[in-house]
């Protein structure tokens, strides 16, 4: 904000007027909080209503997260300068502070009138939007950044989560690969790379997905959503011992995952080791009831022809799951197993 003293004062008072507000915005800026209140409150001991001491002072409640005494500041600099763009932005920054999402997008737009190429102004804009989960509007607002800056990293990255929370994976993923490809620091970071792929895995473009993983292992060995992403591409793939050694991976860290421990009971069921499977299943279990892991036990059982023991869990999950259309199906599918080996052994 550029520093403005009123004109009514003598020369040499401005001066000293101007050489305050710029010592207190750049102790400020340097964290010296202390320092930089000294020097607006010193301001307003001669000028009652300068502006930039009084959004010097607002800005400094806003850190501290005193959201109240900002607003007052803001409102009281903005009662005397009503153009005041930068305590404008401040008092929709409290409002953001306070969830008071409408009176933060108001105050905005009134920026965004007096600025209306700021981008700054137009992505809060849009992350508001986004957090209210108004679509449209957000959608719009980061368009607008990007039609003049196609790889404007924020807006690429605020559209590419507004596209993901709605499960546009297709666009979204356009979104982070513009990112991820760009050739710009972007194109190594870890959340960057995992969104790319995970848009990917959940289109089951699984070899896609699989190099962006690999890269943001290759930066971040032990990082849980890139192992996690790697493990369930290359089981997407049915590359299931390569997928094994990841979910372990991540088992060495967080040995007590059920997650984890359920899907690499089922990678175990597709490369035919079935006692390893039950191994994992059952660690799983330890850590409270999870009906995938009971799934997979069932289907041990099953494919060992052991459909009483196979009916027992299915029992028992009915009682917990009443109304799971899967176990109802596995109950009548098992049941009918279970008379036909009856049957063949009564003849």
């Amino acid at each position: 904000m550029s520093v403005v003293v009123d004109g009514s004062f003598p020369s040499e008072q401005v001066r000293e007027l101007v050489r305050l507000s710029r010592q207190g915005y750049s102790l400020l800026k340097a964290e010296k909080i202390t320092e930089a209140r000294e020097c607006f409150e010193q301001i307003l001991k001669t000028d009652t209503h300068n502006a930039f001491a009084l959004a010097g002072l607002a800005d400094i409640a806003r850190k501290n997260r005193e959201y109240g005494e900002a607003l007052i500041l803001y409102q009281t600099c903005l009662e005397h300068h009503s153009d005041n763009n930068y305590a404008r932005f401040g008092l929709a920054d409290c409002y953001r502070g306070l969830r008071d999402y409408t009176n933060a997008i108001a105050q905005w737009q009134i920026c965004l009138k007096n600025d209306p190429a700021n981008p700054s102004i137009i992505m809060h804009l849009a992350e508001t939007h986004r957090i209210l989960n108004e679509f449209s509007k957000a959608r719009e607002y980061y368009t607008s950044v990007l039609d003049p800056d196609p790889q404007n990293e924020p807006a690429l990255r605020g559209l590419g989560y507004l596209y993901f929370d709605a499960r546009m994976y297709e666009q979204a993923a356009s979104c982070w690969e513009r990112l991820a490809d760009g050739g710009t620091r972007a194109g190594s970071d870890v959340t960057v790379l995992t969104m790319a792929g995970d848009c990917r895995r959940r289109l089951a473009d699984y070899e896609r997905a699989l190099r962006y993983f690999k890269q943001a292992l290759a930066s971040a060995p032990t990082h849980f959503m890139s192992l996690f992403g790697t493990a369930d591409c290359c089981r997407g793939l049915k590359r299931y011992k390569e997928a094994k050694t990841y979910f372990d991976r991540i088992l060495k860290a967080e040995p007590h995952n059920p997650s984890i421990l359920t899907r690499a009971g089922d990678v175990c069921v597709n490369m035919g080791e079935l006692e390893s499977a039950r191994d994992y299943y059952n660690k799983a279990l330890t850590r409270g009831s999870n009906i995938f892991a009971l799934f997979g036990l069932v289907k041990i059982e099953r494919s060992g022809g052991n459909f009483k023991q196979a009916l027992e869990f299915l029992t028992r999950m009915q009682e917990k799951y009443p109304h799971n259309r899967r176990v109802l199906r596995e109950i009548k599918e098992c049941g009918t197993q279970l008379e036909r080996e009856q049957g063949g052994q009564t003849a």
